[in-house]
């Protein structure tokens, strides 16, 4: 588990909602049925998890995060704002990845006890090689081992502050106003 797990899993929710607030405010679907759903679902991530402590099952938030998902792709996002829903997608992904690598490992078949924090340990970097896969697949984004090991080692802004690049760069490259710009 890393440190500051539930300062980087609220840092990278706070980055995902303010961003995909903004996308839904300028391609006007914020005031749709589907653009109110799924800004009152991320206010419901953001105060789920602000309540979550590293080390307890997140089953609540997972449900939100996959409601979420399945709802902004279904969205009629026009091109070429809709290049922004995988990075979107990706912040989301990475806040499943946190709260996963960083909960309870699943309870495995009779192991002695002196094992039961290396099950744990291995559950973590699973749950994370697997986020960190589907990310770079959604997104093209690959953490560096340095920036994994500063947030292993606590620097609880350092997802959020990638997410923030990756979205920024996207908005930048595809020419698409700076009111989208993560902040």
């Amino acid at each position: 588990m890393c440190k500051a797990a539930e300062t980087q899993v609220l840092n990278i929710a706070q980055s995902v909602e303010s961003t995909v607030i903004s996308l839904l405010t300028e391609t006007k679907l914020i005031s749709t049925a589907e653009g109110q759903t799924i800004s009152s679902d991320l206010g419901v991530l953001l105060t789920d998890i602000a309540n979550w402590k590293s080390g307890t099952p997140a089953t609540d938030i997972e449900q939100v995060v996959n409601d979420i998902e399945a709802a902004l792709p279904a969205l009629p996002i026009p091109a070429p704002f809709n290049l922004l829903i995988p990075i979107a997608l990706g912040g989301l992904t990475t806040i499943l990845t946190l709260l996963g690598a960083n909960s309870p490992a699943p309870a495995p078949a009779a192991v002695p006890a002196e094992l039961t924090a290396q099950v744990q340990t291995l559950h973590a970097h699973s749950v994370a090689a697997a986020g960190e896969a589907k990310v770079e697949t959604l997104t093209g984004y690959k953490p560096s081992t340095f920036d994994k090991a500063r947030a292993m080692l606590g620097d609880s802004s350092i997802a959020a502050n990638k997410y923030k690049d990756v979205w920024n760069k996207a908005v930048a490259d595809n020419k698409l106003p700076t009111t989208l710009k993560a902040a």
